[in-house]
């Protein structure tokens, strides 16, 4: 470059020192003819070192993304997040961009030196060039075992997150079937510890059909029983095992009109009202399931 500015002064200053108008004007064609051979020549060495930026600038850009999935595989321990994964494939995805560019970019630059003229000064380039196609082969290879290696993880998840599901549904089965079982259970176990309690004057409980008046002689004498069906409706239902303490009111006369063991409870009066206190819940319901206490 330096030797054809060079010739470019030096025929400015063999212009400069001409007397002869023909000669002068032979001489200044000349010089413009190498002003023109300088401008080409200053233009494709000016393409040439375009391209190898271009290049250079592509390689640069491979390593950083290599180094940034180093990095994600690092910060990961070998089981990338989903995330992490995305990540990965896209800086992937950018490698193989950069190495298409590069492919090109050689190519282009391969042709600019098979077409320069100064082919002794740009051997050098051409082992470059050479080195860098052979670097990019090479590049590819890593890439597409890297994209091999990624498909693989991204398969052994998919097939690990499908047996965690297969899993995860069958847990979910198991544990919907386990509550309906305790509800059942739950269900059954109310059933069986639901007691029903009547407590009510001669008058309200024949009203509501738990008693009849039998017996007697004339209208004098009858006595309240039971009716021989009762309605479940009509009684209180309470828990076996939580009621211990029924409290009757302020009552004169208490008379159990259903069986049940004298020893399994006791009459109290707190506050002037009497309260039956089971001491024996499972004796006391033993014989029946329902408590009829007619009061006076």
């Amino acid at each position: 470059m330096k030797h054809i500015i060079g010739i470019v002064l030096l025929g400015f200053i063999t212009l400069s020192g001409c007397g002869d108008s023909e000669k002068c004007v032979k001489m200044a064609a000349e010089n413009t003819e190498l002003k023109e051979l300088a401008n080409s020549k200053a233009k494709e060495i000016e393409a040439i070192t375009n391209t190898l930026n271009e290049v250079e600038a592509n390689i640069a850009s491979i390593e950083l993304a290599e180094q940034q999935i180093d990095s994600i595989n690092a910060a990961s321990g070998g089981k990338p997040s989903e995330d992490q994964k995305v990540r990965i494939e896209l800086r992937v995805t950018a490698i193989r961009n950069y190495l298409e560019n590069n492919k090109l970019a050689l190519e282009k630059l391969q042709s600019q030196l098979a077409r320069s003229q100064n082919q002794d000064k740009l051997r050098g380039l051409q082992a470059m060039l050479s080195k860098m196609k052979a670097d990019a082969e090479v590049k590819e290879t890593e890439i597409v075992g890297l994209k091999t290696a990624i498909d693989s993880l991204n398969k052994k998840v998919t097939d690990l997150d499908q047996s965690l599901a297969a899993t995860s549904g069958e847990l979910n089965k198991n544990v919907l079937e386990l509550e309906q079982r305790k509800k059942d259970l739950e269900a059954k176990e109310a059933l069986i510890n639901s007691v029903y309690v009547y407590v009510g004057d001669k008058k309200d409980l024949v009203a509501n059909g738990i008693t009849k008046r039998e017996g007697g002689v004339f209208g004098f004498g009858k006595k309240s029983v039971l009716n021989d069906k009762l309605e479940t409706a009509k009684f209180k239902k309470v828990s076996l095992k939580d009621t211990k303490d029924l409290e009757l009111g302020d009552v004169d006369k208490t008379d159990f009109l259903t069986k049940h063991p004298s020893d399994s409870y006791t009459l109290l009066m707190v506050e002037k009202k009497v309260v039956l206190r089971i001491t024996n819940p499972e004796k006391f319901w033993s014989l029946s399931k329902y408590l009829v206490i007619e009061i006076d």
